[in-house]
């Protein structure tokens, strides 16, 4: 998630999301994770 907050991230206007919709599978660890770095991450400084 970090790379791509930074990669596309810098004018504000991104949105990080799961897509329209979350696998079965998908493991609810790495799903609290993308949530956490949305929350908390803020842009490299470049």
């Amino acid at each position: 998630c970090k790379k791509l907050i930074d990669e596309v991230g810098g004018d504000g206007g991104f949105f990080l999301s799961s897509g329209c919709e979350l696998p079965a599978a998908i493991k609810a660890e790495n799903l609290r994770a993308m949530v956490r770095t949305g929350k908390t991450y803020e842009l490299s400084k470049k």
